[in-house]
């Protein structure tokens, strides 16, 4: 790794460390100022994250995600991008509160195992069978996908918190700067409908590359744990979606399948990711 890119990568650790404090001050102290520090200090590591992708992308001339360590992080800083215009929408900031540890979290857990492992950020270019405009947009579309099932899981969060507090009459400060359940209701939809809308496109595009460049694939990638994943995602986020459109899911009962579903989904993955199973069956021996 490079002196620059390791700076980058524990200056970005340290924005996000600095807003997961300034979201416990704001619970402590009721202080709106620390969101604001929150919102900036998260903005910020989102923003030195991009940056060593960005360089990376620049130098090796392919999209710079892979191993265990780059696809948590390009995940977090999405995640920001897309949790930051929920929190602005309406001045609803206290959100951050459900959304800053979380990331802080994935973070943390990355640079754990980095330190464990020995294992740099951005070291080693991808795998030449992942160059091309065609499967990095469909690389791009499916973590920016991840990223809004993580934000909607999130709010699920807030939303079951919310409700906890309301039906036991505990109307903590927290509550009070909350939206109300009818509005976290609609984002969790919102969430949910472009999340799902993108990730079928994203499968789309990844059958229509698969049949294109079938020699670089095992004969059985169609059954290896990367595709069987996405199928259960897809399958899952199908039935949260038309379950809410139908009456099925409201509430806090789709508050609940949306955080208890990606939760296991997410474990799967970092699972598989930790013990290199992810492309298991996938890519052929050669590659």
């Amino acid at each position: 790794m490079t002196t620059f890119l390791t700076i980058d990568f524990y200056a970005g650790f340290a924005c996000y460390l600095i807003a997961f404090a300034a979201v416990l001050r704001y619970l402590a102290k009721a202080e709106a100022a620390a969101l604001l520090v929150a919102q900036w200090s998260s903005a910020a590591g989102a923003g030195l994250l991009a940056l060593a992708f960005l360089t990376r992308w620049i130098e090796w001339g392919q999209f710079p995600v892979s191993g265990t360590i780059a696809p948590v992080l390009m995940l977090v800083q999405l995640t920001t991008v897309v949790a930051l215009p929920v929190v602005l929408t309406g001045s609803v900031r206290a959100l951050l509160c459900f959304y800053v540890p979380a990331l802080s979290l994935l973070y943390g857990l990355v640079v754990a195992i980095s330190v464990a492992r020995g294992e740099a950020f951005l070291e080693e270019p991808p795998s030449d069978a992942l160059n091309g405009a065609f499967l990095t947009i469909h690389v791009g579309l499916a973590f920016f996908s991840y990223a809004l099932f993580l934000v909607a899981s999130l709010t699920s969060v807030a939303y079951l918190f919310q409700a906890r507090h309301l039906k036991q009459h505990q109307l903590t400060q927290l509550f009070h700067r909350l939206p109300p359940l009818e509005r976290l209701d609609r984002t969790l939809l919102r969430l949910i409908a472009v999340g799902y809308g993108l990730f079928a496109i994203t499968l789309v595009l990844g059958f229509i590359w698969a049949v294109r460049n079938e020699e670089l694939l095992d004969e059985r990638w169609f059954v290896s744990t990367k595709i069987l994943r996405a199928a259960a995602m897809v399958v899952f986020y199908a039935i949260a979606f038309h379950g809410r459109q139908l009456g099925w899911l409201r509430g806090q009962k789709l508050a609940y399948v949306i955080f208890c579903g990606f939760t296991g989904l997410m474990l799967i993955y970092l699972a598989l990711g930790i013990a290199n199973y992810s492309n298991l069956d996938f890519w052929r021996a050669s590659l």
